[in-house]
């Protein structure tokens, strides 16, 4: 047989014949359950997390997010009371505890509790097979149910045969497939060919998923993406998605429409105002759309909107984009609602539409922020803007159409009514009334 061996100031060194048999031994049954990676919007995009038993590349560009997102999976599940370990072969120890705790994670305090094993190597004293065999033997000793390498690509700098390259992919496979684990290797991804889906193009051909997570300057601001290129044999959805790096980690925007039962009745909408001419047999599950010029008192009508629906038991969620909060709460005072007590009793909530909170200079963003924000609101629930122009004047036609058919699809629901205000000559809006 054939092992491989090491030549050192020591001497030579074979490593163990157990770890090469090992590689030829059938791999055990894996768990049939998913891991949450703990990112918001990534585990709903996986439909729950990642199949256990599973290696995922998780790869980009520099500044990306890479080592932020292995961070916080790790920290995920020693919350969850699972041992994580990571292999790093690019940041210290130390210098993945600064990173960890710039996000409010006490990796030390986790690694205190036995909750997360840090194994640094230096890329200069990086030896394939040796740290091959060491990642083997402490991954048999201290059996974590997630793993990160970081950055596998920095592991295989050295090694120009892709068939090496996939052999080694192949064994570290294995191994988390062996453990009923959760393997990420992080890939860089060389700046020019940001195009790529890892560094060699052979790992994304052995490991069971990939995501590949990027950036681009849109505006003057640079917008992060994620997309799940593959996820073997599990329901996953598609498509490249908006994220953002927040204080709390990595967050991807994207929020399940909501599906309303086909058989509910609709809630009844009362609205006097407008009862001389619609008439009372109005019901949620519209769109509306309020236009005028300056002056003609679509903020007052669209108030008088919110009045009715929290005279009737209902809630109201305000979004401001033309005025500042305290002025949007005068309005709605004008017009003989106690707001104090609303807001008090959760029935209603206003919005800066210029606030980080929403983010209104981009779609993805804003569309995100404002189904977190209708998803705790009370029901029957009316949703007003007002108004929209600040995002029609500042997206591109096609992308404020494709804002306000995906808010109009996503809350057409039987007890949700959905209220725009807009300027006079708009032509980029659907509606039902």
């Amino acid at each position: 047989a054939r092992f491989p061996f090491n030549i050192s100031q020591q001497g030579i060194r074979v490593f163990s014949p157990s770890f090469a048999i090992r590689r030829r031994e059938p791999v055990v049954e894996v768990e049939d359950r998913v891991m949450p990676t703990g990112i918001p919007g990534l585990d709903e995009l996986l439909q729950g997390g990642i199949p256990t038993g599973r290696t995922v590349i998780v790869s980009g560009v520099s500044g990306t997010g890479k080592t932020t997102a292995a961070l916080q999976f790790l920290v995920t599940g020693a919350l969850r009371g699972e041992r994580g370990m990571i292999f790093s072969f690019e940041e210290s120890a130390d210098r993945l505890r600064r990173i960890a705790n710039s996000f409010g994670w006490d990796l030390n305090a986790l690694e205190e509790q036995g909750l997360i094993r840090v194994v640094f190597v230096p890329q200069t004293d990086i030896s394939l097979d040796r740290d091959l065999e060491q990642m083997s033997n402490q991954l048999e000793e201290f059996r974590p149910q997630r793993l990160i390498v970081d950055s596998f690509s920095v592991f295989l700098y050295r090694v120009e045969d892709a068939a090496t390259q996939r052999e080694k992919t192949y064994l570290l496979a294995t191994l988390v497939q062996r453990l009923g684990a959760v393997g990420l290797l992080i890939s860089d991804v060389p700046a020019d060919q940001p195009g790529r889906v890892s560094r060699f193009g052979v790992e994304e051909t052995v490991v069971d998923g990939t995501i590949v997570l990027s950036s681009e300057m849109v505006n003057l601001q640079r917008r992060r993406y994620l997309e799940i290129i593959k996820m073997r044999a599990a329901n996953h959805v598609t498509g490249r998605h908006r994220m953002e790096i927040s204080a709390r980690g990595l967050q991807v925007f994207y929020a399940a429409t909501p599906q309303a039962d086909e058989l509910a009745e609709p809630v009844p909408l009362p609205f006097g105002a407008l009862a001389p001419l619609l008439g009372t047999n109005l019901y949620h599950g519209g769109a509306w759309l309020l236009r005028g010029d300056p002056g003609a008192g679509k903020t007052t009508l669209a108030g008088q909107f919110i009045a009715a629906g929290l005279a009737a038991g209902g809630s109201a969620l305000l979004l401001s984009n033309d005025v500042p909060v305290f002025r949007a709460r005068r309005a709605l005072l004008r017009v003989g609602i106690d707001v104090d007590a609303a807001l008090a009793a959760g029935r209603l909530r206003i919005l800066d539409g210029f606030s980080d909170e929403i983010g209104s200079g981009d779609p993805e963003a804003f569309l995100y922020r404002l189904a977190a924000a209708v998803a705790v609101m009370p029901r029957p629930l009316r949703v007003v803007i007002d108004s929209l122009t600040p995002q029609e004047v500042t997206f591109d036609a096609k992308a404020f159409a494709w804002l306000i058919h995906r808010k109009n699809r996503r809350y057409r629901l039987p007890d949700v009514t959905l209220f725009d205000v807009m300027r006079r000559g708009s032509d980029h809006v659907s509606a039902d009334a």
